[in-house]
């Protein structure tokens, strides 16, 4: 078998134990099942991962590095927030709302991006890696790029507010809800997310709407 063959059914294995674990929970699927949904024989599965739990820990692994390539491409929030205080000195809220939109769209549209985020928000209160890389990936992470974007603007003086912590929350925390609420649901998902844009928009910012 070419080295492409074997990248390509590893691929295949990978989106269909994805897709599973994401329906089903980790626990509640079998690597022949697994197996099956891609056409292999379940001996022939284990030529290509040794077991069920390298698998799942495969899936988290490559499906964390591609969310991390997404968001750099995106401008999603990820990393040092200093270029995004000075995208928005220049483009103004709607660099936010660009953000949001593009989040909104990677989960909704994305069917691997989509079964990624229910698999970890379905294991968040577990211990094992899908619920750090929920606590990491989809609250830390966040709430920490946000929180010293907006301290950056308060000094900036683009922002008003005391605490940009409380402030980080307040934005994240809505965006973060109706993203789990609309993942599964075509319906209703930007109009909610741009109502509470407007709303935190009025709140908060010192530039003119469109600036």
């Amino acid at each position: 078998m070419s080295k492409d063959a074997v990248r390509d059914t590893k691929e295949e294995i990978l989106q269909a134990a994805l897709l599973l674990f994401a329906q089903k929970g980790p626990e509640g699927v079998s690597i022949r099942e697994i197996a099956a949904q891609v056409g292999l024989r379940e001996s022939s599965l284990y030529r290509h991962y040794p077991g069920k739990q390298a698998l799942y820990q495969s899936v988290l692994t490559e499906m964390g590095r591609r969310c991390r390539v997404v968001a750099e491409s995106l401008r999603l929030p990820q990393g040092d927030a200093a270029p995004a205080a000075e995208l928005y000195r220049q483009q103004g809220f709607d660099f936010l709302r660009r953000s949001c939109r593009a989040l909104f769209l990677f989960y909704r549209q994305d069917v691997c991006a989509a079964a990624y985020f229910r698999l970890l928000t379905g294991e968040q209160l577990r211990g094992g890696p899908a619920g750090q890389a929920y606590r990491e990936t989809l609250l830390a992470e966040p709430l920490a790029y946000y929180r010293a974007l907006f301290a950056r603007l308060m000094e900036q003086g683009l922002f008003r507010g005391r605490d940009p912590g409380a402030m980080a929350m307040q934005f994240y925390s809505p965006v973060l809800l109706l993203l789990s609420r609309y993942v599964d649901r075509p319906d209703g998902e930007l109009a909610a997310l741009e109502r509470h844009l407007d709303q935190f928009e009025a709140a908060y910012s010192l530039m003119p709407a469109g600036n």
